[in-house]
């Protein structure tokens, strides 16, 4: 959450930059600073296929006793599902490793999201 709260007062620093700029040329400016805003956050309940099948490879590769995932074993099941030529996997793959650090353990079904983190479980 803190990530899109970021990237989107980002996003509202870049459009003032555009706007101090274009001050000095004609035209409407591209929005009012002054005006409400409004965003839209969509939220896929599901991953895509191809990221579904990286999800299970990683959970698969998970073990509890290192707290750590075998990247070995990630690349072979990957390889397995044909899936370790598609460009968008690993990277996807690393990603969502970091997102998941020692601290938060995942545990992953196909409709609902349940967080454990220090020891209390969350469930999105």
């Amino acid at each position: 959450m803190r990530a899109l709260v970021k990237n989107v007062r980002d996003a509202e620093l870049t459009l003032l930059k555009k706007l101090e700029k274009a001050k000095g040329k004609s035209g409407p400016p591209p929005f009012n600073p002054k005006k409400p805003r409004a965003l839209r956050v969509y939220v896929a309940t599901r991953f895509p296929e191809w990221q579904d099948a990286c999800v299970q490879a990683v959970q698969a590769a998970w073990t509890s006793e290192t707290s750590r995932v075998d990247d070995a074993k990630v690349r072979a099941l990957l390889t397995e599902r044909g899936l370790i030529k598609d460009k968008r996997a690993m990277p996807f793959v690393q990603l969502f490793k970091v997102r998941c650090n020692p601290h938060l353990f995942f545990l992953l079904d196909s409709i609902s999201i349940s967080i454990l983190i220090w020891g209390r479980s969350l469930t999105l």
